[in-house]
């Protein structure tokens, strides 16, 4: 697939209105470590959602809410069902709570913005 074109820092801004969004509700426990362990630090992907769940353990739920709601496509169901604990509460309250910002949450994924860029989403 060709070089999509992306603003690193329209990116940023972005991630920056979510996590704010997210944290300012008070209802779930995101720290910002937990939030920077769902995107690439490096690479032609930097700044986007990560393919694999992040070792750190709670945010595996905010990983999958994000990717639910960014790029259905790749989505792992499987990964949800076997979710307990902590992240499959976080899971279940962001799914909610994402589907009022979607249209932001979208930007997030490397795959569904290349797609938008040529207009094939």
């Amino acid at each position: 697939m060709s070089k999509i074109p992306y603003n690193l820092e329209k990116l940023e801004i972005v991630k920056d209105a979510i996590y704010r969004f997210l944290t300012e509700t008070k209802k779930h426990a995101i720290t910002e470590q937990m939030f920077k362990a769902c995107f690439l630090s490096k690479g032609k992907r930097k700044g986007f959602l990560k393919d694999k769940l992040p070792q750190h353990h709670a945010a595996n739920g905010l990983l999958l809410a994000l990717k639910a709601e960014s790029n259905v496509y790749k989505f792992n169901l499987g990964s949800a069902i076997f979710l307990e604990g902590e992240p499959r509460e976080m899971f279940l309250t962001l799914s909610k709570d994402l589907e009022q910002i979607s249209k932001f949450v979208a930007l997030l994924d490397y795959d569904r913005a290349a797609l938008e860029s040529l207009k094939a989403w």
